[in-house]
C-alpha cells in the first residue's frame, strides 16, 4: 500500500534505517564508500521540507519511499529508495505511479543519480527522463540530472 508518510520523530528512524540500506547498495554500484544521504541525520530530514510517499508491507514494514518537492508545477524528485531485499519488484515503479497521481497539472520533472547507477538510469529513462546535466562531485563520483517533460498530446 502506498501513503503519504508524515516525518515525525518515530518514523524518521525507519526511514533513515531504509535510506542507508538502499544508498550502500548505491555507493558499492559506484565504487565508492559513502554517498550524501548516507551522512543524513534525523532532524537533517524532519526539516527537509520534502513530501513523503512511502510503500509498506502487509506487516507495515517499509519497503520503499520517494519524496520530492514542487515548486511553480515542476517536480523533483529528492530520494527513491527501496529496501534491497525487494528490488526489482515493482517498488520504485508503484511509488513513481503515486507520484504522477499526487501532482496534477506538472509541468516538468527533475531527478539525479550517480552516472554509474544504470539501474536508476534505466528505470528513469523508461518513463521518458533525458539526461540534461553531469558534473562531478568528489573524485570518483559524478552526478547526472535527468529531466521529464510532459507529454502533449496533438
Amino acid at each position: 500500500m502506498i501513503q503519504r508518510l508524515l516525518l515525525d520523530p518515530n518514523t524518521v528512524h525507519a526511514v533513515l534505517a531504509l535510506q542507508l540500506a538502499a544508498y550502500r547498495v548505491e555507493a558499492r554500484l559506484l565504487g565508492v564508500e559513502d554517498l550524501p544521504p548516507m551522512l543524513d541525520r534525523p532532524e537533517d530530514l524532519l526539516a527537509c521540507g520534502e513530501t513523503f510517499l512511502a510503500e509498506t508491507t502487509p506487516d507495515a514494514a517499509l519497503a520503499g519511499i520517494l519524496s520530492y518537492t514542487v515548486a511553480n508545477h515542476a517536480v523533483e524528485i529528492c530520494r527513491l529508495m527501496v529496501e534491497p531485499a525487494r528490488f526489482r519488484r515493482g517498488t520504485a515503479g508503484r511509488l513513481f505511479a503515486a507520484l504522477e497521481s499526487q501532482v496534477p497539472g506538472w509541468q516538468g520533472m527533475r531527478v539525479t543519480t550517480g552516472s554509474g547507477n544504470e539501474p536508476a538510469l534505466a528505470f528513469y529513462r523508461g518513463r521518458g527522463f533525458e539526461p540534461v546535466a553531469s558534473r562531478p562531485v568528489r573524485e570518483g563520483l559524478r552526478l547526472v540530472t535527468l529531466e521529464r517533460r510532459p507529454q502533449v498530446l496533438p
